[in-house]
């Protein structure tokens, strides 16, 4: 009796043996890495190929498929057997269920020829498989079988690249293999006859226990991520799979994780950190803006601002000192704005020299001492380079209201806010201003419609004559127009800025000189009476545009105009930023062959200076000195001595903005030139000035 009750304890310890190997086989992270499925297959074929036992992989289901034989079974049913219902007929179900957990006597048909009697054992293994072992009666001691299987699964499963785990009603563990020994920080000894709860950390122990329950009442498998605590105090991450083995507790597969979590973690923090300086990023930012927005107690608390900061000048630091100064710069006031904040308010790096702080238990009040205190901060002297400097910066404070309705409003509201902080001066703090939000909606739609109106080719090109104070029209000043469908006409003043702004600029000279070759050779070829010379607008862009002369020379062959017929107007701001790189190129424009005016003269401080320099032909004097002709002596004078230098310089002087004969009669006295303005004629469309001549107020 005692040898059957071995027997009986070794089977259903071969069974669980055959259930382990058989589910780390099919286990979907173990297929990932061919390598260890293929150490798996090889301990599983040495465990069960070998065996005297005749064992089947059988797929459940109405054919019954072999899915796998050993060499036992080859021999006794065939090689070529293909579903178990050859052996058994049509009573395999039965069968195989009254054999299901227990070893029971029945004879089956052999490939040897005749019936062989023997002990059959069905055990559901797992993805709806089963293993059936049939054991021939009297070919071999059944202890000694399973003793020697039992024998190849401790050798085979200590081997295993996974944790190996058995436990008794879901407690005691009577095995652990090496690897989980490894895992769990402690020697195998250690393991065995120990509650594997003593291992499991004790914020996840609840979460065990009601996996482990879930386990043995639903007979079901249960996955789970566990952290397990060594000995050293050290916690590694555990992915554990449970299987039940009935009336036997469980085994388990212990994988660790600990190295992969630990990459996640690091990927996660980098792609929501700035790696410069280490602050949560734009992207992490909005996440927790989003999350802080949806809270209803914030909301209800009537709290919470954003505050946008911009490093005044940043780029001249870039520039001067080089790059990696301008990087060490910011980690310094990374670190300045984080110890000037609280510890529940989220300080992140923006992007570029942009700063934004979310204080999402501030009011305005607090919100703007909070900026206060940081213009201080960012103010301290800072080392660069061996020498002190002082730094600025620009704070837009927009404080939470219901408008702001996500992440995206709320930010480009602080944005807002930043700019009015700009053009207050800088170094300042400046709250939000609803009005200011209505102006960079109207320039965002501006911005908009200009990119449809060059698409739809809106813009169109009017002229306004230019005459001698005779009253010969003399010169055309070609004027690019843009009439909007709602706004009406657009003023240049207002969305040449923003053509320049949005890299547009190019494009809209293209229009303007096309135009006005065009318009002039067409005048030419249908007219009495055509201009000498149209002149066309350059902005600063075109001035450091390599491709100006080409693009010039390309217009004036394509409209078969002589370059003397074109003069490019330039102004006093395109030869500040980089003066000798704008005299090379208008240098190349005189070479060419084309006039050249200065226009708005008077208006900068540096117009006198760069006068003898400029390659030019023309001088305009800006309409604010015309327009206070005949009001202002100091006017008349300035104007009278802008003359004088010109024609010493023996440049020709075109006076701006002549609207009045009081105006017409002092500037004629004056020995001005040539005239343009309302007084003589309003700027007119080409159609206009061919079919008739321009009607001039002499």
């Amino acid at each position: 009796m005692a040898s059957r009750n071995g027997a009986t304890r070794l089977s259903n310890e071969f069974s669980v043996q055959l259930r382990t190997f058989y589910e780390m086989f099919q286990d979907v992270e173990v297929n990932k890495h061919p390598s260890t499925q293929d150490s798996l297959v090889s301990l599983l074929t040495q465990h069960v190929e070998f065996t005297a036992d005749a064992v089947l992989l059988v797929r459940d289901g109405s054919s019954m498929t072999v899915e796998w034989r050993n060499a036992a079974a080859s021999r006794l049913f065939g090689a070529q057997t293909e579903s178990v219902v050859e052996l058994f007929g049509d009573s395999v179900v039965p069968t195989l269920a009254l054999c299901e957990g227990t070893f029971r006597k029945v004879t089956v048909a052999s490939a040897l020829g005749g019936a062989t009697t023997g002990e059959l054992r069905a055990e559901r293994v797992s993805g709806g498989v089963i293993a059936v072992t049939f054991r021939v009666v009297g070919a071999s001691s059944a202890d000694a079988q399973l003793r020697e299987s039992e024998s190849r699964f401790r050798a085979l499963a200590d081997r295993a690249p996974i944790g190996i785990l058995a436990a008794a009603h879901g407690l005691r563990l009577y095995y652990a293999n090496a690897r989980a020994a490894e895992i769990l920080g402690v020697s195998k000894g250690d393991l065995v006859d120990g509650s594997w709860l003593d291992y499991v950390h004790p914020d996840d122990v609840r979460m065990a226990q009601e996996a482990v329950e879930r386990l043995l009442v639903e007979e079901v498998e249960v996955e789970l991520p566990l952290r397990v605590l060594r000995p050293t105090g050290a916690t590694r991450w555990v992915t554990t799979r449970l299987s039940p083995v009935p009336g036997s507790g469980f085994v388990a597969s212990l994988e660790d994780v600990s190295e992969t979590r630990e990459l996640h973690a690091r990927l996660a923090h980098q792609a929501s950190h700035d790696h410069l300086t280490g602050l949560p990023n734009r992207r992490r930012l909005g996440d927790v803006i989003s999350v802080a927005l949806r809270d209803p107690e914030l909301a209800a608390s009537g709290t919470g601002a954003l505050l946008f900061i911009d490093l005044d000048h940043f780029k001249v630091v870039n520039d001067t000192l080089g790059h990696r100064t301008g990087d060490d710069l910011l980690v310094e006031i990374a670190r300045r704005l984080s110890a000037a904040c609280a510890e529940f308010d989220t300080v992140s790096r923006f992007g570029g020299d942009e700063f934004v702080v979310f204080a999402p238990f501030a009011d305005a009040t607090v919100a703007h001492e909070l900026g206060e205190r940081i213009l201080r901060a960012v103010s301290e002297p800072v080392e660069l380079l061996g020498t002190l400097h002082r730094i600025s910066a620009s704070i837009g404070l927009v404080a939470i209201g219901p408008q702001h309705v996500d992440a995206e409003v709320l930010l480009r509201d602080a944005d807002i806010a930043m700019y009015q902080a700009k053009e207050a001066g800088r170094a300042t703090v400046a709250e939000f201003d609803e009005k200011a939000r209505s102006k960079v909606l109207t320039k965002a739609e501006l911005k908009q419609d200009l990119e449809y109106a060059l698409e739809r080719n809106d813009l169109t090109v009017v002229y306004q004559p230019i005459v001698a104070f005779d009253g010969t029209w003399r010169a055309a000043d070609a004027l690019i127009r843009w009439s909007h469908p709602e706004r009406g006409v657009v003023a240049p003043a207002e969305f040449i800025p923003l053509a320049e702004e949005m890299g547009l600029i190019d494009e809209v000279f293209s229009i303007a000189l096309d135009r006005a070759l065009g318009d002039l050779a067409r005048w030419r070829r249908s007219a009495d009476q055509a201009p000498e010379y149209v002149a066309v607008n350059v902005w600063s862009r075109q001035l450091r545009n390599p491709g100006l002369l080409a693009q010039i020379s390309a217009g004036l062959a394509r409209h078969d105009i002589d370059p003397g017929s074109l003069c490019i107007e330039i102004t006093e701001s395109m030869l500040l930023a980089d003066p000798e790189q704008a005299l090379g190129a208008l240098r190349e424009l005189k070479d060419l062959g084309v006039l050249l005016a200065f226009d708005d003269f008077g208006t900068g401080y540096s117009s006198m200076a760069y006068l003898h320099r400029l390659p030019v032909d023309i001088v305009k004097i800006d309409k604010a000195f015309v327009g206070n002709l005949g009001e202002d002596a100091s006017s008349s004078a300035i104007v009278g001595a802008m003359i004088l230098l010109s024609h010493a310089l023996s440049l020709v002087v075109v006076a701006d903005g002549v609207d009045t004969s009081d105006q017409v009669a002092e500037l004629s006295e004056a020995g001005c030139d040539l005239a343009q303005g309302t007084f003589f004629a309003r700027p007119q469309s080409i159609e206009e000035l061919i079919s008739a001549a321009p009607v001039l107020s002499v």
